[in-house]
């Protein structure tokens, strides 16, 4: 993945801030999604262009409502 990245022409930093979220989005996954049930799989689907990569984790957990999840944004929230 991050070879895809180089060769797209992302440099150092965004290649950096790609795998440092891609690992918080894999250990919320295993651990929150999964609940650290070996048996349990994640599932990762990507596609990086020159101008934008895109991920999709999914895991076998129970789920929950993007829209009920506070703004991770918002100055109290960050």
């Amino acid at each position: 993945m991050l070879e895809e990245l180089d060769r797209h022409g992302y440099d150092e930093g965004d290649a950096f801030a790609v795998k440092l979220a891609l690992e918080e989005s894999l250990n919320n996954a295993i651990k929150h999604g999964n609940g650290l049930d070996p048996d349990k799989t994640v599932e990762i689907e990507y596609d990086v262009t020159g101008g934008q990569f895109t991920v999709t984790i999914v895991d076998q957990g129970p789920g929950f409502d993007p829209t009920c999840v506070p703004d991770p944004t918002t100055d109290e929230n960050l």
